[in-house]
């Protein structure tokens, strides 16, 4: 019994030890086989470390321009993103001059938008929103702002939310069409009066677009204008002439147009009584002194008010007066009593007819 055991003893030995010398045998094999794959890889990796480094010397063989990476001509040339300030301004149904995208207002508003905001009446009541009046009156922009305004103006109507694809289109042909007017230069106030013009009537009451209406609208701004500079040079050369009698005139009116522009009440025409016309709104029966509306008769966002402390129109950013007695009476009214910031335009649409000719569109 005692040998028996010693023998299956001998066998379990024996089995170890072959299983063990298999293990060793097979631990050898699959060392040598890794070290083998591992050397392999190392290879790979080399060749192809250097496979990229020629690759990369050598000339890039892909197209250099293509129109996969361009982007909006608008997108690329704004200098500054179109501030939340402004979007909020347009979702309040707001209309947006085209100062406040001129590259330096885009400018302060970003750099600090907090500073711009005041409480202003929108139409659902009140809201603190930006002040586009402290960015200056579309009037009074050169060329150069006015065509970098326009550039961010077409970025901001591809904005998301703000203009169908069809209206984005329309106000792009509109800036290409008078940008493209014969001598756009020498024309440019007219061109500016006219976008002013198409922009504030569209804002007030969307229309669809006539080609006919709308050149005829341009050429009636270029003539009234050329008119209105022949006038200013007819009274130039008669203020000339008048010499000292004009300065001593001046000298006895001056208060009398300042202080008391509706001492006579309004221009009396072919002999008709006072119209009672206000010079703001363009409603009768107030004076622009009383005037509390926020649009004028026709719905049209103001552009003047009365200063009590001037008493006298200003714009309605402050920085600008019009001519009351020119306003009053037109051109034959105003005797030059007043400096270089009174203008000769209308006090109601700042056309270049005076508030009280009755043809004014915003007027009643």
């Amino acid at each position: 019994m005692g040998q028996g055991v010693g023998f299956f003893d001998d066998l379990i030995y024996n089995e170890r030890v072959a299983v063990s010398e298999l293990a060793i045998s097979l631990a050898e094999k699959i060392n040598s086989e890794t070290a083998r794959q591992l050397e392999e890889a190392d290879e790979f990796l080399g060749n192809l470390s250097r496979e990229q480094t020629m690759s990369e010397a050598a000339p890039s063989t892909r197209t250099l321009y293509s129109e996969d990476n361009e982007v909006h001509v608008a997108q690329y040339l704004e200098q500054y993103p179109i501030h939340e300030e402004i979007l909020l301004l347009a979702k309040h149904g707001v209309r947006l001059p085209l100062t406040v995208f001129t590259n330096d207002a885009l400018c302060k508003i970003t750099q600090n938008p907090m500073s711009f905001r005041k409480k202003i009446s929108v139409e659902t009541g009140s809201a603190c929103l930006l002040d586009t009046s402290a960015f200056g009156l579309e009037d009074d922009l050169s060329q150069h702002q006015w065509t970098e305004a326009w550039r961010a103006y077409k970025a901001f109507l591809s904005t998301p939310g703000i203009a169908t694809e069809g209206v984005h289109d329309r106000w792009y042909r509109h800036y290409e069409a008078i940008t493209g007017v014969e001598d756009f230069e020498a024309n440019f106030r007219a061109v500016r009066t006219f976008d002013i013009e198409e922009r504030v009537c569209y804002h007030s009451q969307p229309f669809k677009h006539n080609e006919a209406i709308y050149w005829r609208a341009y050429d009636k701004i270029c003539t009234g204008i050329a008119l209105a500079d022949l006038q200013e040079e007819k009274e130039a050369r008669e203020r000339q002439a008048s010499g000292s009698a004009l300065c001593e005139r001046r000298h006895t009116t001056s208060s009398i147009s300042r202080f008391h522009p509706y001492d006579d009440q309004h221009p009396r025409q072919s002999g008709k009584p006072s119209t009672g016309l206000c010079l703001v709104c363009g409603t009768t029966g107030h004076h622009v002194r009383d005037c509390s509306a926020r649009v004028s008769i026709k719905g049209r966002p103001l552009v003047a008010k009365w200063d009590i402390s001037k008493r006298t129109i200003v714009t309605i950013s402050g920085n600008g007066e019009f001519c009351v007695y020119w306003n009053l009476k037109g051109p034959g009214g105003c005797h030059g009593e007043h400096g270089t910031r009174s203008r000769h335009a209308c006090s109601i649409c700042t056309g270049d007819h005076h508030a009280a000719s009755g043809a004014c569109p915003a007027s009643d």
